[in-house]
Protein backbone atom coordinates (compact mmCIF):
# COMPACT_ATOMS: atom_id res chain seq x y z
CA UNK A 1 0.00 0.00 0.00
CA UNK A 2 0.76 3.88 0.22
CA UNK A 3 2.64 4.87 2.58
CA UNK A 4 2.26 8.66 2.40
CA UNK A 5 2.35 10.10 5.83
CA UNK A 6 5.55 8.33 6.64
CA UNK A 7 7.06 9.67 3.82
CA UNK A 8 5.83 13.73 4.76
CA UNK A 9 7.21 12.51 8.71
CA UNK A 10 10.52 11.08 7.45
CA UNK A 11 10.87 14.33 5.19
CA UNK A 12 9.85 16.66 7.71
CA UNK A 13 12.40 15.16 10.16
CA UNK A 14 14.97 15.39 7.47
CA UNK A 15 14.73 18.81 6.23
CA UNK A 16 15.80 21.97 7.98
CA UNK A 17 14.61 24.29 4.90
CA UNK A 18 11.56 26.44 6.65
CA UNK A 19 9.89 26.40 2.82
CA UNK A 20 9.85 22.56 2.18
CA UNK A 21 8.71 22.00 6.27
CA UNK A 22 5.66 24.68 5.49
CA UNK A 23 5.32 22.70 1.92
CA UNK A 24 5.04 19.17 3.82
CA UNK A 25 2.54 20.26 6.38
CA UNK A 26 0.12 21.70 3.16
CA UNK A 27 0.96 17.99 1.63
CA UNK A 28 -0.50 16.55 4.72
CA UNK A 29 -3.86 17.40 4.37
CA UNK A 30 -3.80 16.63 0.51
CA UNK A 31 -2.46 13.17 1.58
CA UNK A 32 -5.66 12.95 4.34
CA UNK A 33 -7.97 13.67 1.39
CA UNK A 34 -6.39 10.44 -0.33
CA UNK A 35 -6.61 8.37 2.76
CA UNK A 36 -10.57 8.76 2.67
CA UNK A 37 -11.11 8.69 -0.80
CA UNK A 38 -9.25 4.97 -1.01
CA UNK A 39 -11.09 4.77 2.42
CA UNK A 40 -14.41 4.75 1.10
CA UNK A 41 -13.45 3.46 -2.59
CA UNK A 42 -13.42 6.57 -4.49
CA UNK A 43 -10.54 6.40 -6.24
CA UNK A 44 -10.62 4.41 -9.81
CA UNK A 45 -8.46 0.89 -10.06
CA UNK A 46 -6.19 2.71 -12.83
CA UNK A 47 -5.54 5.53 -10.31
CA UNK A 48 -5.13 2.85 -7.46
CA UNK A 49 -2.54 1.02 -9.68
CA UNK A 50 -0.51 4.42 -10.18
CA UNK A 51 -0.47 4.84 -7.08
CA UNK A 52 0.84 1.49 -6.21
CA UNK A 53 3.42 1.91 -8.94
CA UNK A 54 4.72 5.55 -6.95
CA UNK A 55 4.41 3.28 -3.84
CA UNK A 56 6.83 0.81 -5.31
CA UNK A 57 9.43 2.74 -6.84
CA UNK A 58 9.54 4.78 -3.28
CA UNK A 59 9.91 1.66 -1.89
CA UNK A 60 12.88 1.47 -3.82
CA UNK A 61 14.05 5.07 -3.20
CA UNK A 62 13.91 5.75 -7.29
CA UNK A 63 12.22 8.99 -6.90
CA UNK A 64 13.23 9.64 -10.86
CA UNK A 65 10.87 6.52 -11.42
CA UNK A 66 8.50 7.72 -9.07
CA UNK A 67 7.81 11.34 -10.52
CA UNK A 68 7.87 9.40 -13.71
CA UNK A 69 4.48 7.52 -12.94
CA UNK A 70 3.43 10.46 -10.95
CA UNK A 71 3.40 12.06 -14.93
CA UNK A 72 1.81 9.53 -16.50
CA UNK A 73 -0.79 9.06 -14.00
CA UNK A 74 -1.29 13.25 -14.39
CA UNK A 75 -1.87 12.29 -17.95
CA UNK A 76 -3.99 9.49 -18.04
CA UNK A 77 -6.59 10.09 -15.43
CA UNK A 78 -9.46 12.39 -15.14
CA UNK A 79 -8.18 15.35 -13.43
CA UNK A 80 -11.24 16.03 -11.03
CA UNK A 81 -10.23 12.26 -9.77
CA UNK A 82 -6.89 13.20 -8.06
CA UNK A 83 -6.72 17.42 -8.17
CA UNK A 84 -7.52 16.76 -4.59
CA UNK A 85 -4.26 15.18 -3.99
CA UNK A 86 -1.49 14.43 -6.88
CA UNK A 87 0.03 17.76 -6.41
CA UNK A 88 0.88 17.14 -2.61
CA UNK A 89 2.09 13.86 -4.16
CA UNK A 90 4.20 15.62 -6.53
CA UNK A 91 5.72 17.92 -3.72
CA UNK A 92 6.47 15.56 -1.44
CA UNK A 93 8.45 13.51 -4.21
CA UNK A 94 10.19 16.88 -5.48
CA UNK A 95 11.07 17.00 -1.74
CA UNK A 96 12.19 13.53 -1.03
CA UNK A 97 14.16 13.12 -3.82
CA UNK A 98 16.02 16.55 -3.22
CA UNK A 99 16.70 15.61 0.63
CA UNK A 100 18.32 12.31 -0.96
CA UNK A 101 20.00 14.69 -3.69
CA UNK A 102 18.67 13.47 -7.13
CA UNK A 103 19.03 15.07 -10.15
CA UNK A 104 14.90 14.82 -11.07
CA UNK A 105 14.02 15.59 -14.15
Amino acid sequence: GINAEYGVLDCKNVTKNPTQKRKLEEVTGKIEALKDRLRYEQVSQPVVEHLNYIAGALNSKDYNQALYYHTSLAQSCNFSEVSAFLPGIKVLLQIGAQLHNVQHY
